[in-house]
């Protein structure tokens, strides 16, 4: 709560009347440009419509439901997060991602099947 001259006013107030002037003014200026004559009364009942109508674009045009790409990207990676962070390290190859296979006088080397070459693995 901001107080001003006695007088608290919360901060939706205090942004409602920012809003509420930013419209006025626009009215007033639209209605010079046309050469218009109004009261103020008129002038800020108008600027009230306009103000409603904005507020309630992004509803009728349906803004308000698409997915925010940002919030969809942040939650892809944060699963992504928590799937390297619950992962152990491969018992197979002891998280070096490759396996060692001796045959005689003769050595293979290739990717850990379990891991498939990452050392690490869900449990």
């Amino acid at each position: 709560m901001r107080i001003r001259c006695g007088i608290q006013k919360s901060e939706y107030d205090l942004k409602t009347s920012a809003m509420r002037a930013y419209w006025t003014e626009c009215v007033s200026q639209a209605m010079d440009d046309c050469g218009l004559l109004a009261t103020p009364e008129q002038i800020e009942s108008i600027a009230e419509a306009v103000e409603i109508g904005h507020e309630n674009y992004g509803v009728a045009h349906g803004y308000d439901c698409i997915p925010n790409p940002d919030k969809l990207e942040i939650v892809k990676l944060e699963k992504a997060l928590r799937e390297e962070q619950e992962k152990i390290v491969c018992p197979d190859c002891n998280g070096k991602g490759i396996e060692v296979s001796y045959g005689g006088t003769r050595m293979s080397v290739s990717a850990c099947f379990w891991c498939r070459g990452e050392g690490k693995r869900k449990p």
